[in-house]
């Protein structure tokens, strides 16, 4: 298999997006798919970094030049298990009643779908607050 290189792609542009399109398999696309959402991987975990090192991998083995990963630090908001995001409705009333609540956890359909590392439901970009009109 050819290599794709920026040399190559620029003297043989229009046939290099044909042989892309056709190195695309269904297989693989049906295993990677397997592998992403096999385990939970919220951003920065391990199971995050296993998985991009696969993909990495995966780019290299097609003949990709370079493949890498760069680590960068940024601030991830992340679920409270003993505190769970909750958005909840409020009659406006001097004795304010919950008349909706939103759910957090979802119900498990299978006996396998427990997985001690699932995430569950949190607002990723909110910080924590009570907010009223």
């Amino acid at each position: 298999m050819d290599h794709l290189t920026v040399d190559n792609w620029i003297e043989d542009q229009d046939n290099m997006v044909q042989k892309i399109i056709d190195m695309v398999n269904a297989d693989n696309i049906r295993e990677n798919l397997r592998n992403v959402s096999y385990k939970p991987h919220l951003a920065g975990t391990p199971q995050d970094n296993n998985l991009a090192e696969l993909f990495r991998n995966r780019l290299l083995e097609a003949g990709f030049d370079t493949a890498e990963l760069v680590p960068y630090n940024v601030l991830l908001s992340r679920p409270n298990a003993s505190s769970p995001n909750i958005i909840s409705l409020h009659t406006e009333s001097e004795i304010s009643e919950e008349i909706w609540r939103s759910h957090y956890k979802e119900t498990e359909l299978h006996e396998d779908d427990f997985d001690e590392n699932f995430i569950h439901a949190f607002n990723a970009y909110t910080p924590a607050a009570n907010i009223a009109s």
